[in-house]
């Protein structure tokens, strides 16, 4: 679980990478941390199933991962917003 937790991670912070149009930032997110199907949203979902030795562990993970994508496309829009201006 901790390596696809990891995976989803870089994977996310590459296609925030390569983005070049605000639209598609939306997608991104939407694709790892959707309410509906987002990727690491799963995850989180999942923790009440795995043992309770792992939980702490697997969640907190997760949400460092959540919080490092959000604040990703956050800079980015940022960034974005600055070239579109110039």
């Amino acid at each position: 679980m901790e390596i696809k937790i990891k995976q989803i991670q870089n994977n996310a912070l590459k296609e925030i990478k390569e983005v070049k149009e605000v639209d598609f930032l939306e997608a991104i997110w939407r694709k790892y941390l959707g309410r509906q199907d987002g990727r690491l949203t799963k995850i989180l979902r999942g923790i009440k199933n795995l043992p309770d030795d792992q939980r702490p562990k697997v969640g907190y993970l997760a949400n460092q991962a959540r919080n490092k994508i959000e604040k990703e496309i956050e800079r980015k829009k940022h960034q974005l917003a600055i070239h579109r201006s110039q």
